[in-house]
């Protein structure tokens, strides 16, 4: 593992006046998919220990950068604490169909729907009681989410209601149950479906497979959700699940605690504007890799999965949107060729490897899906690099005595 500091500065090309918002825009994708990139390594490395693709889960929600997240460690879902705290980071999916996940999943979607109905007749729900509900839906069989102990509870906090509300909410959280337990249901039937395509299909590539409508739609269902959450959300939450004493740690600690500090992330030094902008950073291999990969043109172009590129704001108009899709890529060929000779010359020196992603020894679906983030990622970042006018700027590095 590389842990040496490199130094970085991105010119930005002769272009005239430039909105500070712009450059404010390029240097936070730069973190965001900076850090994408490092949460793709640390599942390459956890993959080549045992790690299985089943027990990788996606928080639904951005971490918040104003949060301290001090208390960020491995916590027990069957302990009180722990359970507490993993409610709060919000809901998730696995990368892979796993029975577990989903049921405590659709354990904190009942909960959350229930603590919010009751909370507006002022009537509580204890959140220290979730690991308990936890232990229960852990013992469901295939078909309903075992909630006794959560039913027993709601019916004791809403005994406070009148007779008439009660009875409201009692059905209203009754109807919930009903909608979790067909969506827990459909999902082993699909779980279970798509597990036996894949057995029987297993000398067949998956391109192959995706052809099939039924196989496509539950891998859809199943897995491309992953993809999906994964770009769509910013500063995304992966934890590990540990089968035996059902708890969760969370990958990449340093970069969500607010205090938290290592020497793979990315430090801004400075921003000077003397038209053009420059902008100064210090950082670990992972973005001297990246911009490696982005000039020497190894992003493939063609997408594994077919998805938009681009979706149009809903504060914008289509004409302010087929006008900015429009606009012509500034290409200077030279310089493009003049800072892939400085990059190929820097890490044959530094001994820089350009891709740490292993490929370790997963299923074909599960390679499909990580490889279409990695290549997401790589291709979000080339565009921000063009939309931003630093694709064919100068690039200067160096390394780094700096210590983290």
């Amino acid at each position: 593992m590389n842990n040496q500091r490199y130094n970085i500065k991105f010119k930005q090309e002769e272009v005239g006046y430039v909105k500070p918002w712009r450059i404010t825009d390029f240097i936070e994708k730069i973190t965001t998919l900076h850090y994408k990139k490092e949460l793709l390594k640390e599942l390459s490395n956890r993959f080549e220990i045992g790690v299985k693709p089943e027990n990788i889960l996606l928080f639904e929600k951005s971490f918040n950068i104003h949060r301290s997240y001090s208390n960020l460690n491995e916590n027990c879902l069957l302990t009180q604490r722990g359970a507490k705290f993993t409610y709060h980071l919000g809901n998730f999916i696995s990368l892979y169909p796993n029975k577990d996940i989903t049921a405590i999943s659709l354990l904190f979607e009942l909960f959350s729907y229930s603590y919010t109905l009751l909370n507006k007749s002022r009537i509580k729900l204890y959140k220290e009681r979730l690991h308990v509900y936890i232990t229960d839906v852990l013992s469901s069989n295939n078909k309903e989410l075992n909630v006794s102990t959560f039913m027993d509870d709601l019916n004791a906090r809403s005994i406070e209601l009148s007779d008439e509300d009660r009875a409201e909410v009692l059905n209203k959280v009754l109807e919930k149950i009903k909608e979790v337990n067909q969506k827990y249901a459909s999902f082993n039937v699909e779980k279970n479906e798509f597990e036996q395509i894949e057995q029987f299909f297993s000398d067949m590539h998956i391109d192959g497979k995706l052809k099939m409508k039924r196989y496509k739609r539950l891998f859809e269902n199943l897995m491309f959700k992953f993809y999906r959450k994964f770009n769509d959300i910013h500063r995304p939450i992966i934890g590990i699940f540990n089968e035996e004493t059902k708890s969760v740690e969370i990958l990449a600690i340093n970069f969500i605690k607010k205090e938290g500090n290592d020497n793979t992330q990315i430090d801004l030094k400075s921003v000077t504007h003397n038209s053009p902008y420059e902008i100064y950073i210090a950082s670990g291999v992972t973005v001297v890799s990246m911009l490696y990969q982005m000039y020497c043109n190894k992003i493939d172009e063609s997408s594994l999965i077919e998805i938009t590129e681009y979706t149009v704001d809903e504060n914008d108009t289509q004409d302010e949107y087929s006008e900015f899709e429009d606009n012509a890529e500034v290409f200077d060929e030279e310089k493009w060729l003049e800072n892939l000779r400085k990059l190929e010359s820097f890490i044959a020196y530094e001994n820089i490897p350009i891709d740490e992603l292993k490929d370790n020894d997963l299923n074909e679906e599960v390679k499909y899906i990580l490889e279409a983030i990695k290549m997401k990622v790589n291709k979000s970042f080339k565009k921000n690099f063009e939309d931003n006018n630093f694709i064919s700027g100068d690039i200067e590095i160096e390394r780094s005595e700096e210590a983290v």
